[in-house]
């Protein structure tokens, strides 16, 4: 089965390295400050988390929702 023209599967590998891809480029693009590259990127992915968390929790803050039970 293909979605617009590409497997389900080629597709989620691909999204799921995207954060080793995109560190990998960095660090080729970079070679002499590996140190700086590697600290750049992993604020780039903090920011990304917390901007995450933010949104989810504006989202659950502003919408009514019933409490679901985790058992």
């Amino acid at each position: 089965m293909r979605v617009h023209g590409v497997k389900p599967g080629a597709a989620r590998r691909a999204w799921y390295s995207a954060s080793v891809r995109v560190k990998t480029w960095m660090i080729k693009a970079a070679p002499a400050a590996v140190e700086a590259a590697s600290a750049l990127w992993a604020a780039i992915f903090n920011l990304a988390i917390g901007r995450g968390a933010l949104a989810g929790g504006l989202v659950v803050a502003t919408r009514r929702s019933e409490p679901i039970a985790l058992t």
